[in-house]
């Protein structure tokens, strides 16, 4: 499985104050607009060094004037290795110059006269092509909109999320532990608890509910005893099977992560994104 990720961008007056700041709309920046910054800065066929990373754009797709698909390649660069035959055997070596590449798309939205534009990233466990993509957009940024500062933030459901959720487990992170063994303390980076319920089921929506508004905590189903520093963790499934961790103790959820197949067809991807950026964006 992969799941797919979503950004919120927005663009302001760059060098005010947050408060008397100009917002501009994502298909009418001074002199063009997101989509065609992406279109110009992004060549197909070439291969960019972002860090200790590389990436290559196979796909750049204008699908309408506010959307536009990108398919691109990414990976560590000047990692050695090498593959191996079913038996052990090696088949190529992998030296420095060479990429590992995992291939990933992107879905852009701009919609007319919004303030915020949408990148919806397919992500692969432990990699995201996308980004590596958007860290090299943003190094050019300025050369093109020296006077607009271009802000992003993850995109979550928040409150109404947590509201329509069912709890599938929660765990408890105890932080720098020690456990004695033969005598001696052994130090712990984490030592934790888990509750879960029986396969298929979900644990009691009145335990999310209390513990979200800090009436109980997960020591008191567990009667464990609270400490400084102590995590709770809650693994939520929602509507249309998104699926977040939210930490109690750090407030924010994390990001929508959103689980699709991984030979899903381009057309069944954009359709996917488009679905979510429904759900997502605000009326303009």
């Amino acid at each position: 499985m992969s799941t797919i990720v979503i950004k919120e961008h927005s663009f302001h007056e760059r060098g005010r104050r947050e408060e008397n700041r100009d917002s501009y709309c994502a298909n009418d920046l001074p002199g063009g607009d997101f989509i065609s910054f992406i279109v110009e800065n992004l060549p197909t066929g070439k291969t960019y060094f972002v860090g200790d990373r590389a990436f290559r754009v196979e796909i750049l797709q204008r699908l309408s004037e506010t959307e536009l698909l990108i398919v691109a390649l990414a990976g560590p660069k000047g990692l050695p290795g090498a593959l191996f035959d079913q038996f052990g055997n090696v088949t190529r070596s992998i030296g420095r110059s060479d990429t590992a590449a995992h291939s990933g798309r992107i879905l852009v939205i701009a919609p007319e006269g919004s303030l915020n534009a949408y990148s919806f990233f397919e992500r692969h466990p432990g990699n995201a092509p996308g980004l590596d993509v958007f860290k090299h957009l943003r190094k050019n940024w300025s050369r093109k909109f020296n006077k607009v500062t271009w802000s992003e933030d993850w995109c979550q459901f928040g409150n109404e999320f947590l509201a329509a959720s069912e709890l599938k487990a929660i765990e408890i992170r105890k932080k720098n532990q020690t456990v004695s063994f033969e005598g001696r303390d052994i130090s712990l980076g984490r030592k934790s608890i888990s509750i879960v319920p029986p396969r298929g089921g979900f644990l009691p929506h009145n335990w999310l509910e209390r513990i979200t508004r800090r009436e109980i905590s997960a020591h008191d189903i567990v009667h464990w005893k609270a400490e400084e520093d102590d995590e709770q963790v809650l693994d939520l499934r929602g509507p249309g099977d998104i699926t977040k961790r939210y930490v109690v103790e750090r407030g924010d959820l994390p990001k929508l992560q959103v689980k699709v197949d991984n030979d899903l067809s381009d057309k069944d991807f954009t359709n996917e994104c488009r679905t979510l950026f429904d759900q997502i964006s605000p009326t303009v």
